[in-house]
């Protein structure tokens, strides 16, 4: 078993995203997820009683989900509002609206305890599929930051290693 030069574990507090086109997600992301992956499998009939498995088909990605705090202009809200209108074809006034570009790259840096970028994960053409809700009470005793979240499709994400295990 071999060991490893570098025994620290991942901490899931040190990292940092960033999208062109909505940089006021930027500052106020709370969470964000690497996403998984998946392919599939089929079943290989054989002469024996027990098939074997065999790859097959195309890779499946995950959503992106980020959870970031709501300014208070709602500007990042906003921002990804209007990108889902647009995307969507749909004006205000229920027109029709023609397409723009539907797309953006982002990164996820991974940084190391010293905040220096480690790793870094770049999404390809992302566009936001749903936009979550902002809950308003008064209820509650105390002032508490709004919050909300979004969910990005893509088309594909690759792995940089920025230094050296």
């Amino acid at each position: 078993m071999p060991i490893t030069e570098n025994s620290n574990a991942l901490l899931t507090n040190y990292f940092q995203f960033s999208i062109a086109r909505v940089p006021n997600i930027v500052y106020f992301c709370q969470t964000a997820n690497l996403p998984g992956i998946a392919f599939g499998e089929a079943e290989q009939p054989t002469i024996f009683s027990h098939p074997i498995k065999v790859p097959v088909g195309s890779v499946r990605f995950e959503p992106l989900v980020l959870n970031f705090k709501v300014d208070e202009n709602l500007n990042n809200w906003i921002e990804i509002h209007n990108w889902i209108r647009t995307n969507s074809n749909y004006t205000q006034d229920g027109g029709m609206s023609p397409y723009l570009d539907q797309g953006s790259d982002g990164d996820l840096l991974i940084t190391n305890s010293s905040y220096k970028p480690k790793i870094k994960i770049s999404f390809r053409r992302l566009f936001p599929v749903k936009l979550g809700n902002i809950e308003f009470s008064t209820i509650t005793p105390d002032a508490t930051e709004a919050v909300s979240s979004v969910i990005f499709s893509y088309t594909d994400y690759s792995i940089e290693r920025l230094e050296t295990p």
